[in-house]
């Protein structure tokens, strides 16, 4: 099947609507219907590196691959100023906040207009944890730079006594000093922020371009709207695929469907399916039926389950969208002769 016939599959319920699946018509409906949403997490994290010296080991006495192995791989003695707990907890944060966006993206980075504002309100909040935990951490930062120089000064005297001159660890200790940020610097180098552009509804146009590198630039664009559609619905389609085939395995592993899992499923189809601004007809079929699955009747949602695994593989492999087949408990034999199965046999609860 070509690129094309692909795209037309894939956008069969925007050309119901009047749309034409053209790369300009698609374009300005992205722009439209949308906009490129990322974020920016950061922070000086104080970590420091000891000499492999101070620790017994002399990599300047291996051969040259040995020591190109130990500073390409190797990172002996790093040594963490802020107190685990507090900079897990940043940790905990940053990956909270990508979720966030995640979950009101549909690739990562695309988000639909009336996704914004709820956005927006739940980045807000984890935000604000994160510069609680900061400015705590600048609130105990002259304990904290204390506590680290006392811990360092007695790993260094401790255990470079035998490795290292008097005149050398004093220098190393001088150095930590001097490397370590005021209270201030800390918190003004720690930032999360939110970035977003709008989607280019038309190809780049600059004055003095050469005529082929024009064509490269409105290529790249085009390509560009292609892929941002296509990496829209291959995310959502192979994240249904993969709830579904977490709990095909369960059970095939214990006999029954489990509840956590399928309440998982249920929430990941109701989203694809308010989030389907490309109008995907397998979208929203999978959603839709999805997202009414109950823990009622559990050979009912086992078949459902199967049936949307079925579903999503013979729509990937007809449109070239790319699932993680490692995820599926079922062989291609085995999904073929369900799929075939489908003429033969009447529905669950038909």
């Amino acid at each position: 099947m070509s690129t094309n016939v692909k795209m037309r599959t894939l956008l069969e319920g925007l050309s119901g609507k009047g749309i034409e699946i053209r790369v300009g018509s698609l374009a300005r409906y992205t722009a439209e219907n949308g906009v490129l949403v990322g974020i920016s997490c950061g922070r000086t994290r104080g970590r420091f590196t000891l000499p492999p010296k101070l620790l017994g080991i002399r990599p300047e006495k291996w051969d040259k691959g040995a020591q190109t192995f130990f500073g390409d791989h190797v990172s002996m003695g790093r040594l963490n100023m802020v107190p685990k707990e507090l900079e897990d907890r940043l940790n905990q944060l940053d990956t909270r906040a990508r979720r966030v966006l995640y979950s009101h993206t549909l690739n990562g980075s695309y988000m639909p207009l009336t996704e914004f504002e709820e956005f927006k309100g739940e980045f807000e909040e984890v935000r604000e944890e994160y510069f609680r935990t900061i400015d705590l951490v600048v609130a105990q930062w002259d304990t904290i730079r204390a506590n680290f120089l006392a811990g360092v000064e007695k790993i260094i005297e401790t255990k470079g006594k035998r490795a290292m001159l008097k005149r050398d660890r004093e220098k190393l200790l001088r150095e930590l000093t001097a490397r370590i940020p005021t209270a201030q610097e800390y918190r003004a180098r720690a930032k999360m922020e939110v970035t977003v552009r709008a989607f280019p509804s038309t190809g780049g146009t600059a004055t003095g371009l050469a005529p082929d590198l024009q064509d490269l630039v409105d290529q790249t664009w085009k390509d560009d709207v292609t892929a941002n559609i296509v990496r829209s619905i291959e995310s959502n389609l192979g994240e249904i695929f993969a709830k579904a085939c977490t709990i095909a395995t369960d059970y095939g592993k214990t006999g029954k469907v489990n509840t956590r899992s399928l309440n998982t499923l249920v929430r990941s189809a109701s989203r694809v399916k308010k989030m389907n601004v490309f109008a995907n007809p397998m979208l929203e079929k999978l959603a839709g039926s999805l997202s009414a699955i109950t823990n009622d009747d559990m050979d009912r949602a086992e078949w459902q389950v199967e049936e949307a695994i079925v579903d999503a593989w013979n729509y990937a492999r007809s449109t070239g969208i790319t699932l993680d087949m490692a995820l599926c408990p079922f062989d291609e034999k085995a999904l073929e002769s369900m799929l075939a199965a489908r003429s033969v046999a009447p529905a669950i609860g038909a």
